[in-house]
Parts: structure tokens; sequence; C-alpha cells
């Protein structure tokens, strides 16, 4: 059992971890330059010059939508770390609601976790696409190569305290190491063992898939 203050910790830390990364930039980035881009579009077949975004008229005279993108960005890189850090705080509140603290080992000694330069795996278990602040998600970080770190929502308010520890015989290290390998941007990490038993299997499954054409 750990205490609220820890709970508030553990959780505060997979929450942080999530949106501290590279990747949830490239995400907000695509996002706003879609977002510019149609406004953009838009204003040009509409003959118009400017344009109203977030409440603040934009000139497009004379430029290119990819300057106006460039433009944005340099000004809102302040508002990003903000909205970056409100995101963060969002999602720990939402999770603290109810969330509870498993701790998966793998019992096999022959097998390993392991895991990427973006650690903190969302998994929506309605299938209706993912959607970070979701509180429903299940969200799950790699902790050595024995133990991962799952926090599921929805547990009763009376046993929030507690951490369940299962002992896993039959999990299959492979379907969490493939979450990892497509989180990465540039790197996984683990054992030279965990590893190398994630390369022998890719080689498996890609060898099968090949022989059934």
């Amino acid at each position: 059992e750990v205490s609220a203050e820890e709970r508030k910790l553990i959780i505060g830390m997979v929450s942080s971890l999530f949106f501290r990364n590279l990747s949830w930039k490239r995400f907000y980035d695509q996002f706003m330059g879609n977002t510019i881009q149609k406004v953009y579009d838009l204003s040009i077949a509409n003959g118009q010059e400017v344009f109203v975004f977030e409440g603040e008229e934009v000139s497009i005279n004379g430029k290119t939508a990819d300057q106006i993108k460039r433009e944005m960005w340099e000004k809102d890189k302040p508002d990003f770390i903000i909205t970056q850090t409100l995101a963060s705080i969002k999602l720990l509140k939402l999770r603290l609601e109810s969330d509870g603290l498993v701790v998966m080992r793998i019992q096999n000694l022959k097998q390993h976790f392991i895991t990427s330069d973006r650690p903190v795996a969302l998994r929506d278990p309605d299938n209706q696409g993912l959607i970070p602040i979701n509180p429903k998600n299940f969200i799950s970080l790699p902790l050595d190569h024995k133990h991962m770190l799952l926090l599921i929502p929805e547990r009763p308010k009376q046993n929030i305290l507690e951490i369940y520890r299962n002992i896993a015989w039959d999990v299959d290290p492979f379907v969490w190491n493939t979450q990892q390998f497509g989180l990465a941007h540039k790197y996984l990490m683990g054992s030279e063992t965990g590893l190398q038993q994630y390369s022998d299997m890719v080689r498996q499954v890609n060898s099968k898939g090949s022989e059934s054409k």
C-alpha cells in the first residue's frame, strides 16, 4: 500500500513523462499546421487578406502558408509550454480520481521487457480513437526488464491506495515490446537479452508472413 501523496507522485510522474517528449510536440505542431493550412486555403479561396485564429487577426497578404506557420510557431513557443503543462496537470487530475496501481512482473527468467524514448503507452479500451486525456485509457510504463507499471482506471475508491502485484507466468512480452517499438521516436532500450529476443521474434514473424504469401 502507498500513501495518498506517494500515489499522487507516481501518477504525476507518469502523466508528465507522457507529455514531456518530442512526439507530443510533433503531434501538436502537425495538428496546428493542418489547421492553419485549412484556414489559409479557405481565406485565399474567398479573397480574404486576413483571418482570425484563436481570437487574433493574422495577415496573409503576400505570404505563403509556410511563412504564416513559421511566424505563428515562433510566436506560440511560450504558449506551447503552457499548453503542455496544463495538459499534464489536467491528465493528472483525471487519473487521480480513480486510477489503481498495478506492478506486473514477468516470472519467466528468459523473457524481458524493453522500453523506448517514448515509454508511456496509452490504450483506449473502447477503440474509439486515442485521446490522451480520456480517463478510461489504460496506461503502461516499463520500469525495468522484469516489471511493468500499469495505471488501471475506475478502481474502487477504497482500494486506490493499494498496489496490486501481478506475477505473470503467461504474459507475452512481445506484445508489450511491440507497443514500445511503435511508440519509439529514435531509440529502443533494454537489456542485451531483451533486445536480442525482440529482434529475433520480429524476424520470425516477418519470415512467417513472407512464407504465407
